[in-house]
């Protein structure tokens, strides 16, 4: 599969999903991805400052994504507050330890299932606690023989959050670098980094959107993110001084039909 399609994907399932009742919110690209390697991290917001909706759109973004694969992936979970915690996966003899492949309903059930059973509820946002659980070594099925084995080594991380994170951007910038210096010294490849904000207010998305240009990660949102009465408006330009990312893929054919899974 082409990585290109897999950000064209994520483009197209993020904007089906925003909430469980209400109609579809169109996702809101700030940063569009590059690409999407086809091992995905999944960060989920677990923390106390998420209301019900947005934990309701943050677990409707996973769904949907993960649930619309087209093609083989692999997927990892980690929820966070304060601490994080990551699923164990559901290995086999061509999946490692805490990964899971898809498309497979088994393991969609068994992420679901793990899910409801996290509380994370933590005053505080460490998202930092949470980028620490990213492998930093290539990973190798069990049983590097067997047809179709994956190594985990090229993968896109997404973080799904309301972005008001504690120690912005100290901690996160901090961890980031820990984890790429431990990949390189390792000789994975690099991972690269998206975040998309559930409900978040425009002065978060800004500075975000200014700390994501100078370091390199992808950056939506979606929902309303101007508070009632605030007039303020995410800049459509960069300030000249920011790295620019590089334009993202053309537009792709439209999905096929859905994945029996």
């Amino acid at each position: 599969m082409r990585r290109t399609f897999l950000a064209f994907l994520l483009c197209v399932t993020l904007a089906t999903t925003a909430g469980s009742q209400d109609p579809p919110e169109m996702v809101k690209w700030v940063i569009p991805p590059p690409v999407i390697h086809k091992n995905i991290h999944f960060i989920l917001d677990r923390s106390g400052s998420m209301n019900p909706d947005q934990l309701a759109s943050a677990m409707g973004c996973f769904l949907m994504i993960a649930s619309q694969s087209v093609d083989e992936i692999n997927i990892a979970i980690t929820v966070f507050g304060k601490n994080a915690e990551r699923w164990d996966g559901l290995p086999d003899d061509n999946t490692p330890k805490q990964w899971a492949a898809l498309p497979s309903q088994t393991a969609l059930d068994a992420a679901k299932e793990w899910l409801a059973t996290v509380d994370i509820n933590d005053a505080e946002t460490r998202v930092e606690t949470a980028i620490r659980t990213i492998d930093t070594k290539i990973i190798r099925p069990g049983n590097q023989d067997t047809p179709g084995g994956h190594d985990i080594d090229e993968v896109s991380v997404i973080v799904i959050s309301d972005l008001e994170l504690t120690n912005w951007p100290q901690d996160l910038l901090g961890a980031v670098n820990t984890i790429r210096r431990a990949r390189e010294a390792n000789q994975a490849h690099d991972f690269n980094l998206g975040f998309v904000g559930i409900k978040t207010n425009t002065a978060t998305l800004a500075a975000f959107r200014k700390v994501s240009r100078q370091h390199g990660f992808w950056l939506a949102f979606i929902g309303d993110c101007a508070p009632p009465g605030d007039e303020e408006e995410v800049p459509d330009e960069p300030d000249e001084d920011e790295q620019m990312l590089p334009d993202p893929a053309p537009p792709l054919p439209p999905l096929p039909d859905p994945s029996p899974y």
